[in-house]
């Protein structure tokens, strides 16, 4: 069995059956599989596992439908891909920048999500976290992306700062002396220089 190197830019389910393939020399799609139950143990498995969830392969000949077999690994930390930074340090650190509204939450969630992928090529999607507002302000924000209890791949949670600084740089119309307000039209007779 090869070591296990994941693509953050999939789902978590992605990620489980990728886990699965690796583990097993499989090459199925999430597609194929249906996953239920996931469980927390108390105990470790014998591997070290703290995450049961079972699985079923569709489409397979011979197949008996609803032959669940459990499987066993361990969710990642978010904290383990995203260092853990203040909220006072997010903005030199880990930042996007996004349209947000007076409170400092992002105006589209869609495109907050989008550009976490962009920028870092991690997937946040609606199904597996939540997004918090944990302070903010006009042009600013720290928002808290926590893992679902259901999220198959991750726990925990991380900080993303975010800022609307194309916003204000649009509003800056006093350029060396220069403002929107002194422009004058030319005459109509005059040469435009």
């Amino acid at each position: 069995m090869a070591q296990y190197v994941p693509n953050f830019a999939k789902s978590p389910a992605e990620l489980l059956i990728a886990l699965v393939n690796n583990d097993n020399n499989f090459t199925h799609t999430v597609d194929e599989y249906t996953v239920q139950n996931l469980t927390v143990l108390d105990v470790p498995s014998e591997k070290g596992g703290d995450t049961m969830v079972e699985l079923d392969l569709l489409n397979v000949p011979s197949e008996v439908e609803g032959d669940f077999y459990p499987f066993y690994y361990k969710r990642m930390p978010l904290s383990e891909v995203f260092s853990e930074v203040t909220t006072a340090e997010l903005n030199k650190f880990r930042q996007v920048d996004v349209e947000l509204d007076e409170t400092g939450y992002p105006v589209d969630v869609a495109a907050f999500r989008a550009e976490i992928l962009r920028k870092y090529g991690f997937l946040v999607t609606e199904a597996d976290y939540d997004i918090t507002l944990v302070s903010g302000g006009a042009g600013v924000g720290a928002l808290k992306i926590s893992a679902k209890a259901s999220n198959v791949a991750y726990t925990g949670e991380f900080l993303m700062g975010v800022e609307d600084s194309l916003a204000a740089r649009v509003f800056v119309t006093d350029l060396q002396g220069f403002s929107n307000d002194s422009i004058e039209e030319p005459a109509p007779e005059e040469p435009i220089v």
